[in-house]
Protein backbone atom coordinates (compact mmCIF):
# COMPACT_ATOMS: atom_id res chain seq x y z
CA UNK A 1 0.00 0.00 0.00
CA UNK A 2 2.91 2.50 0.80
CA UNK A 3 4.59 1.91 -2.85
CA UNK A 4 1.11 2.77 -4.39
CA UNK A 5 0.18 6.01 -2.55
CA UNK A 6 3.36 7.61 -4.07
CA UNK A 7 2.86 6.23 -7.43
CA UNK A 8 -0.48 7.59 -7.42
CA UNK A 9 0.76 10.81 -6.15
CA UNK A 10 3.17 10.76 -8.69
CA UNK A 11 0.60 10.13 -11.62
CA UNK A 12 -1.72 13.09 -10.30
CA UNK A 13 1.32 15.16 -10.40
CA UNK A 14 2.42 14.12 -13.93
CA UNK A 15 -0.62 14.55 -15.41
CA UNK A 16 -1.05 18.46 -14.00
CA UNK A 17 2.23 19.42 -14.92
CA UNK A 18 1.46 18.65 -18.68
CA UNK A 19 -1.97 20.03 -19.13
CA UNK A 20 -2.65 23.21 -20.96
CA UNK A 21 -0.37 25.63 -21.51
CA UNK A 22 -0.27 28.83 -19.25
CA UNK A 23 -2.93 31.32 -20.65
CA UNK A 24 -1.74 33.77 -22.99
CA UNK A 25 -2.57 37.75 -22.33
CA UNK A 26 -5.72 37.77 -23.67
CA UNK A 27 -6.73 35.01 -22.09
CA UNK A 28 -5.98 36.58 -18.84
CA UNK A 29 -7.48 40.27 -19.79
CA UNK A 30 -10.79 38.27 -20.85
CA UNK A 31 -10.85 36.93 -17.51
CA UNK A 32 -10.66 40.13 -15.82
CA UNK A 33 -12.86 41.63 -17.71
CA UNK A 34 -15.68 39.01 -17.73
CA UNK A 35 -15.05 39.68 -13.59
CA UNK A 36 -16.45 43.12 -14.33
CA UNK A 37 -19.56 41.87 -15.85
CA UNK A 38 -22.34 45.60 -15.33
CA UNK A 39 -19.48 47.79 -14.14
CA UNK A 40 -21.73 50.30 -11.67
CA UNK A 41 -23.93 52.59 -13.63
CA UNK A 42 -24.67 56.16 -11.75
CA UNK A 43 -28.14 56.92 -11.94
CA UNK A 44 -28.97 61.04 -12.48
CA UNK A 45 -32.62 61.17 -11.64
CA UNK A 46 -35.12 63.49 -13.47
CA UNK A 47 -37.70 65.77 -11.34
CA UNK A 48 -40.77 64.49 -12.76
CA UNK A 49 -43.93 67.04 -13.39
CA UNK A 50 -47.58 66.89 -12.72
CA UNK A 51 -47.92 65.00 -15.83
CA UNK A 52 -45.47 62.31 -14.97
CA UNK A 53 -47.47 61.90 -11.40
CA UNK A 54 -50.93 61.61 -13.36
CA UNK A 55 -50.46 59.01 -15.79
CA UNK A 56 -48.86 56.48 -12.81
CA UNK A 57 -52.30 56.68 -11.62
CA UNK A 58 -50.73 57.17 -7.81
CA UNK A 59 -53.19 57.33 -5.22
CA UNK A 60 -54.59 60.55 -4.07
CA UNK A 61 -52.44 60.20 -0.77
CA UNK A 62 -48.77 60.05 -2.01
CA UNK A 63 -45.71 61.65 -0.92
CA UNK A 64 -43.20 63.24 -2.64
CA UNK A 65 -39.32 63.41 -2.25
CA UNK A 66 -37.90 66.51 -2.61
CA UNK A 67 -34.12 67.58 -2.74
CA UNK A 68 -33.14 70.07 -0.60
CA UNK A 69 -33.29 72.67 -3.14
CA UNK A 70 -35.42 75.90 -2.30
CA UNK A 71 -38.73 74.75 -5.02
CA UNK A 72 -37.56 71.60 -6.20
CA UNK A 73 -40.08 69.16 -7.99
CA UNK A 74 -39.97 65.84 -6.56
CA UNK A 75 -37.46 63.26 -7.85
CA UNK A 76 -39.29 59.94 -6.15
CA UNK A 77 -43.38 59.88 -5.74
CA UNK A 78 -44.43 57.28 -3.85
CA UNK A 79 -47.79 55.71 -2.38
CA UNK A 80 -48.50 53.02 -0.25
CA UNK A 81 -48.08 50.37 -3.29
CA UNK A 82 -46.01 52.16 -6.19
CA UNK A 83 -43.87 54.76 -6.57
CA UNK A 84 -42.29 56.74 -9.65
CA UNK A 85 -38.89 58.03 -10.88
CA UNK A 86 -37.83 59.67 -13.91
CA UNK A 87 -34.53 58.39 -16.04
CA UNK A 88 -33.14 59.08 -18.94
CA UNK A 89 -36.71 60.43 -19.75
CA UNK A 90 -38.82 57.78 -19.04
CA UNK A 91 -40.87 57.24 -16.09
CA UNK A 92 -39.84 54.33 -14.23
CA UNK A 93 -41.91 52.36 -11.70
CA UNK A 94 -41.28 50.33 -8.43
CA UNK A 95 -43.46 48.42 -6.44
CA UNK A 96 -43.50 48.57 -2.34
CA UNK A 97 -41.80 45.61 -0.08
CA UNK A 98 -44.81 45.25 1.84
CA UNK A 99 -41.81 43.36 4.75
CA UNK A 100 -40.67 46.46 5.29
CA UNK A 101 -40.87 48.92 7.45
CA UNK A 102 -42.86 51.96 7.53
CA UNK A 103 -41.10 55.54 7.21
CA UNK A 104 -44.65 57.96 6.84
CA UNK A 105 -48.37 56.58 7.05
CA UNK A 106 -48.24 53.80 5.10
CA UNK A 107 -45.22 54.13 3.09
CA UNK A 108 -42.83 51.70 3.17
CA UNK A 109 -39.08 51.68 3.12
CA UNK A 110 -38.18 49.81 0.77
CA UNK A 111 -39.56 49.03 -3.00
CA UNK A 112 -38.52 46.72 -5.56
CA UNK A 113 -38.34 47.36 -9.89
CA UNK A 114 -36.94 45.67 -12.69
CA UNK A 115 -33.49 47.82 -13.05
CA UNK A 116 -33.09 49.64 -9.51
CA UNK A 117 -34.69 48.81 -6.14
CA UNK A 118 -35.03 52.09 -4.06
CA UNK A 119 -34.66 52.79 -0.55
CA UNK A 120 -36.09 55.41 1.95
CA UNK A 121 -34.21 55.97 5.26
CA UNK A 122 -36.05 58.10 7.83
CA UNK A 123 -34.22 60.39 9.79
CA UNK A 124 -34.90 61.01 13.50
CA UNK A 125 -37.10 64.24 13.59
CA UNK A 126 -40.29 65.15 11.96
CA UNK A 127 -41.61 68.42 10.53
CA UNK A 128 -45.63 68.27 10.52
CA UNK A 129 -46.02 66.43 7.38
CA UNK A 130 -42.48 66.40 6.40
CA UNK A 131 -39.83 63.65 6.53
CA UNK A 132 -36.27 63.85 6.60
CA UNK A 133 -35.20 60.85 4.41
CA UNK A 134 -32.31 59.67 2.48
CA UNK A 135 -33.08 58.32 -0.89
CA UNK A 136 -30.68 55.63 -2.57
CA UNK A 137 -31.25 53.43 -5.86
CA UNK A 138 -29.49 50.34 -5.48
CA UNK A 139 -28.48 48.61 -9.35
CA UNK A 140 -28.60 44.73 -9.51
CA UNK A 141 -25.89 44.33 -7.39
CA UNK A 142 -27.16 46.15 -4.58
CA UNK A 143 -24.46 48.88 -5.12
CA UNK A 144 -25.39 52.63 -4.42
CA UNK A 145 -26.03 54.35 -7.90
CA UNK A 146 -28.11 57.39 -6.27
CA UNK A 147 -28.14 58.63 -3.01
CA UNK A 148 -29.52 62.03 -1.83
CA UNK A 149 -30.60 63.38 1.20
CA UNK A 150 -34.53 65.76 0.80
CA UNK A 151 -37.63 65.45 2.65
CA UNK A 152 -40.53 63.32 1.82
CA UNK A 153 -43.52 65.29 1.60
CA UNK A 154 -46.79 63.61 2.38
CA UNK A 155 -49.38 66.80 1.81
CA UNK A 156 -50.78 64.89 -0.60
Amino acid sequence: MRCLVPFVVGLTVASCSEGSPPPTDAEKIALVEDANINPLEPVELEPLDDRDIDHAALPDEHCAFLPGIVDAQPLFVVGSEIGIYKRAGEVRRVVADGGSKLVAGDIHARFGGLEHAVRLAAGSTTTGNDVPVRLTLLDGRDRIAFEQHGTLDCTG
